[in-house]
């Protein structure tokens, strides 16, 4: 009886979006990005801080716009979209 025995690191192995991020390519593009992300903070932090005063209340605005366009006008509570004309073909 041979016992099959496998030290690879097969069931360790990065899924494939993680692979790729750890690429040469991929090290390179979050590089720019986190240097990217520090400048930009860098030079527009205090237009962020000042923003970030008012976004509760935008996002307390934003509720009922959000609930109107996304019920289409209150019109289908609870009713289907199913053909009104029963049988009939």
């Amino acid at each position: 009886m041979t016992m099959n025995h496998n030290h690879g690191n097969g069931d360790r192995a990065a899924p494939a979006g993680l692979r790729a991020w750890l690429s040469r390519h991929g090290l390179v593009l979050a590089g720019f990005v986190l240097i990217a992300g520090y400048f930009l903070w860098a030079e527009h932090k205090a237009h962020i801080l000042a923003f970030s005063a008012w976004l509760p209340w935008l996002l307390l605005l934003l509720c009922p716009l959000m609930h109107l366009f996304m019920h289409h006008g209150h019109g289908s509570h609870g009713s289907s979209h199913e053909d009104e004309r029963g049988d009939e073909k």
